[in-house]
């Protein structure tokens, strides 16, 4: 069976039978693109209600779409805009395009893009109109650009591909163990990085069920997989053995594609062949017989993703561990948590600096704040806070010193007036009259009730 369309012909939609009349053709196709329109959109959205503003483009997104910088109308927020274009709304790239609105739209996961809005609308370009599909999504950054852009290496690098890759790999399992879902085609391209450093999933143009229970169907069950670059399919798909993929189980061309990631990430550059899978020079050791288990040759015995984070040493590493034990602060007990804040000082120094300063350091502010973190967390957040600018230490630590003021915690505010010097100079006489005095009196006022209370 081919599972490339004809070049020009349309995979979806209806079409006229010889005997129709010529004069109802228009009409059809235009409700078809209005109903089209309505189903990723929702009736009467366009670009004239468009809550956000379309800024430049980044250099690289994944497949036709195009990643632009954006920002809402409303507040200034930033956001990430996805387009992609066509000249006929029936062109196969824009109906796969809407397969990938839908998917992202109803798959919700910590590891997976976060969805905001989405429309389709005409927009003129020249004499021509040109159809365009929007998608919104959370500020993010392409991988292959803030891997340049954060220019680590040795294990600082190592560090942060493994925390990266842990994440992807959550995502992956999510979609083949709970959702029996395929993503297809898992590359460098199809994850992007978050304002805190995270990595996501996205591009889910053909994302598709697994389909095991028809093994004796020669149709695709990736109904776009011709979207897929030829590099990155295993041997099955590009034979299109159908049946050979429903007899597989569900992550078996997605761990392909982890592999395929993992191959991109250390050797600097996008996949051209298949064939350059078999270098393995640039892969860790400590990496490389989970690589080889991902990229086995018989679709029944690669790993299942789930099992990639649990089996290699890899990812048993300073970084990994710290944020795994910030992300469940509110689970661990006293003991644990003053061990830990007090190695974190000595820890956070042989850190990558911009990911102690964009993911640990908000967790951390947060963890005070609502008070999953004791007194010795906040000297490790006002070393933290000493590697910013005296612009940001104003906007991403002060507001948390401010409300620490009113702790019912007695050792947090004994800790806040030790380490006044270091913060005290950065706020404004205003604040101090009418913010830190009056939460601290609050604060004493409240444990001294509490004890008259207890006796």
């Amino acid at each position: 069976p081919h599972s490339h369309p004809p070049p020009g012909e349309a995979t979806e939609g209806a079409q006229s039978s010889p005997g129709e009349s010529r004069g109802n053709a228009p009409r059809e196709q235009s409700k078809m693109f209005k109903f089209l329109k309505d189903v990723v959109a929702g009736s009467g959205s366009g670009l004239k209600d468009f809550p956000y503003t379309i800024g430049e483009p980044h250099a690289s997104a994944w497949g036709s779409w195009t990643h632009h910088r954006g920002a809402s109308k409303d507040d200034g927020s930033p956001v990430s805009i996805f387009s992609l274009s066509g000249s006929n709304p029936q062109d196969r790239h824009m109906v796969a395009g809407r397969n990938g609105v839908k998917r992202l739209r109803t798959v919700r996961h910590p590891n997976i893009l976060s969805f905001l809005h989405s429309t389709e609308a005409e927009v003129p370009d020249g004499p021509a109109i040109k159809h365009t599909i929007y998608i919104v999504t959370e500020p993010v950054t392409p991988l292959s650009e803030k891997i340049k852009e954060l220019n680590l290496g040795g294990t600082q690098r190592d560090e942060y591909f493994a925390w990266g890759l842990h994440q992807i790999s959550k995502a992956v399992s999510f979609l083949n163990n709970d959702c029996k879902l395929v993503h297809g085609n898992v590359c460098l391209a199809s994850v992007v990085v978050t304002q805190t450093l995270d990595w996501k999933l996205h591009a889910f143009d053909v994302l598709s069920e697994f389909d095991a229970n028809n093994e004796i169907a020669s149709s695709p069950m990736l109904q776009f997989e011709w979207l897929v670059g030829a590099q990155y399919k295993p041997l099955e798909l590009t034979k299109s053995d159908w049946a050979s993929i429903r007899k597989s189980p569900p992550w078996a061309i997605d761990s392909w594609g982890l592999g395929c990631l993992i191959h991109e990430l250390f050797s600097g550059g996008k996949l051209s062949r298949t064939e350059d899978l078999r270098n393995i020079a640039s892969i860790p050791k400590s990496l490389l017989p989970d690589y080889q288990k991902l990229l086995s040759s018989t679709p029944s015995r690669r790993m299942n993703p789930s099992k990639l984070i649990d089996n290699s040493e890899f990812f048993q590493n300073k970084l990994v561990e710290t944020i795994q034990f910030m992300e469940v602060l509110n689970l661990k007990d006293s003991v644990e948590k003053d061990s830990f804040f007090r190695k974190l000082p000595n820890i956070a120094e042989q850190l990558p600096r911009e990911i102690v300063l964009k993911k640990l350091l908000p967790v951390l502010a947060s963890a005070l704040e609502f008070g999953s973190a004791a007194a010795p967390a906040l000297t490790v957040l006002l070393k933290m806070g000493s590697w910013l600018p005296a612009d940001q230490f104003s906007t991403k630590v002060l507001p948390t010193i401010v409300k620490l003021f009113a702790s019912n915690d007695r050792a947090i505010r004994v800790s806040l007036l030790q380490h006044i010097d270091q913060f005290g100079e950065s706020l404004a006489s205003q604040t101090v009259d009418e913010q830190v005095c009056a939460l601290f009196l609050y604060g004493r006022m409240f444990v001294s009730e509490c004890s008259h209370l207890t006796g």
